[in-house]
């Protein structure tokens, strides 16, 4: 009897390396590539990183070091998009560490879908998008959606 994981992704091992599906496996060996042409350096496989002030597990699937940026990047393969995922992509760019890159598509065809980057400069401070009234010490939802529109925060005088 074949054993699945979520979503019927196949564990898989290549290189003495376990993988959680064919698609990370993908990205590593393109991560791979990019090390031999001294592009990059593999860091680590599923490094640990903590979100917000509440410590929001997340595991990025690779830290490497990019050459070019002089900076540490975390690379994600994503498959299957769930509500977890969701929440953690929305949150990286106010409390991630760094950049984080997200690959997409299959293990023989796989694309850099997005890169979100820190916009935080350490303050955990947002603006509202209607008014740029500056709230700190979290984020407020409403503005954390590109798929939302903007409103007014309650400062506003109608």
């Amino acid at each position: 009897m074949m054993n699945f994981q979520k979503y019927r992704a196949k564990r898989i091992s290549h290189d003495g390396r376990n993988f959680s599906s064919k698609l990370e496996k993908a990205v590593f060996e393109l991560l791979k590539l990019r090390e031999k042409a001294k592009e990059i350096e593999i860091v680590k496989q599923q490094d640990h990183v903590y979100l917000t002030k509440a410590d929001i597990h997340y595991i990025p699937d690779f830290k490497i070091f990019d050459y070019k940026l002089d900076d540490f990047v975390w690379v994600e393969a994503k498959g299957v998009e769930l509500a977890p995922w969701r929440i953690k992509r929305r949150l990286w760019p106010f409390y991630g560490p760094g950049r984080l890159e997200v690959y997409k598509g299959s293990y023989n065809k796989i694309t850099l879908h997005e890169v979100l980057d820190n916009k935080s400069d350490g303050d955990d401070a947002i603006t509202c998008p209607a008014c740029n009234h500056t709230f700190t010490g979290g984020i407020n939802d409403r503005f954390a959606s590109d798929e939302t529109v903007a409103e007014p925060c309650s400062n506003h005088d109608d």
